[in-house]
């Protein structure tokens, strides 16, 4: 096993904490943040090249964490994120 006997750093395990409380979050707000990505800021009339689908991913991804954080504090969306 690849991790057997690791243990993460107070600082680090908090970090982790709070991306994993956020992943189901993520899983619900990160395909309309990939969709807005496709069609409405990187419009392309054919098929899309590997960069450009590598910041499509990194864009998604970091800003479906940031709305998962961000619903998070938000006392009605505390329950749902």
């Amino acid at each position: 096993h690849l991790l057997r006997g690791w243990q993460p750093g107070p600082r680090t395990g908090s970090v982790l904490r709070k991306l994993s409380d956020a992943s189901f979050g993520v899983f619900l707000c990160h395909y309309l943040i990939l969709l807005w990505l496709t069609f409405a800021v990187f419009p392309s009339p054919g098929a899309p090249s590997v960069g450009l689908l590598a910041l499509k991913f990194v864009l998604a991804a970091a800003g479906a964490f940031a709305v998962s954080l961000a619903a998070a504090r938000v006392p009605g969306l505390r329950a749902v994120f």
